[in-house]
């Protein structure tokens, strides 16, 4: 539901328990800019709200990811991103991600964010994720040296926002080749 700039979804699912391939959402190639990708929304710089909304389909980068410096890419099982929400409200109720959300491999300087509920919120919006669960596995392949890499069980980057009542269940993990010029930011 979109009522002018305000985008709703409740009881929204994206895939099927114990399918690896329905509500299967995946990028790959090297686009010239971010790749956002989320269960039920990629990317909005709107008012968002979702409530009791669950993903079961694997969310996935598989390419080489962004070709331009400095670009930052996200990945979320309900919601990629909201990178340029301004002062917009972001709110997540009741939602649940059993989907594996994975990222393949980064260019240099560049960054990504993976979550299981988000990827990337706003710096001057609010988030508010609330009573929400993780059980799917979050993965990075941090194939290139210099990248900064946040993953998390619930939010890969929450900038500014609350989290409250959530659980996560699944493991994150980051496979590396070594590099010790990249940031790695894992929480559960």
């Amino acid at each position: 539901r979109n009522a002018g700039n305000k985008l709703s979804f409740e009881n929204c699912t994206n895939g099927e328990l114990g399918s690896t391939t329905k509500g299967a959402v995946t990028a790959a190639g090297t686009p010239s800019s971010g790749i956002t990708l989320g269960g039920i929304m990629g990317l909005t710089s709107h008012h968002f709200t979702a409530t009791g909304c669950k993903n079961y389909g694997p969310i996935k980068q598989t390419g080489a990811g962004g070709a331009t410096k400095d670009i930052r890419s996200s990945i979320g099982g309900i919601l990629g991103a909201a990178p340029n929400a301004g002062t917009s409200t972001i709110t997540i109720t009741n939602c649940e991600n059993y989907g594996n959300v994975a990222y393949g491999s980064v260019k240099p300087t560049n960054r990504v964010d993976v979550g299981g509920i988000m990827g990337t919120s706003s710096q001057e919006g609010t988030t508010t994720i609330t009573g929400c669960k993780n059980g799917g596995k979050i993965e990075f392949n941090a194939s290139g040296a210099g990248a900064e890499i946040s993953i998390g069980g619930i939010g890969g980057t929450i900038q500014r926002g609350t989290l409250t009542n959530c659980v996560n269940l699944a493991t994150g993990e980051i496979y590396s080749n070594g590099s010790s010029t990249s940031n790695y930011e894992v929480a559960g």
